[in-house]
C-alpha cells in the first residue's frame, strides 16, 4: 500500500504512514501529519485565534486501486497565535480494516 498526498493549499507539513498487517485480507493503518504552526492560516474572531484543517487522504492498494479514504476537519481556537505559530501541530489518524489487493 501506498499513501498518497495531493495539497492544495501548498502549505508546508511532514507525513508518515505505517502499515500492518491483520490477516491476509486486512491491513491496520497510521497515519500521522505534523503542520509547523507557521503555516496554519488564523482568523481573529470574537477575541479568539481561529482556524480549519481540512484533511483529504486516501490509501492505494498497488498504487493504483483505492483500499482506504480520510476525511477529517480539525479546528482550532486559541487565546493567541503566538503559542501556536512557533510549535507543530500533530495530526494523527487510524484506520482498520483496510482490504489486501491482490495483483
Amino acid at each position: 500500500m501506498s499513501w498518497t498526498r495531493n495539497c492544495a493549499c501548498r502549505r508546508a507539513l511532514y507525513a508518515g504512514a505505517a502499515y500492518f498487517r491483520q490477516d491476509d485480507s486486512h491491513y491496520y493503518l497510521a497515519v500521522s501529519l505534523v503542520i509547523p504552526g507557521s503555516q496554519i492560516p488564523f482568523v481573529t474572531e470574537k477575541e479568539k485565534d481561529n482556524a480549519t484543517i481540512d484533511i483529504i487522504g486516501e490509501a492505494l492498494g498497488g498504487g493504483k486501486l483505492r483500499v482506504g479514504q480520510l476525511r477529517d476537519t480539525v479546528k482550532l481556537a486559541v487565546e493567541t497565535t503566538q503559542q501556536v505559530r512557533r510549535k507543530n501541530v500533530q495530526y494523527t489518524q487510524a484506520s482498520c480494516s483496510l482490504r489486501a489487493v491482490t495483483t
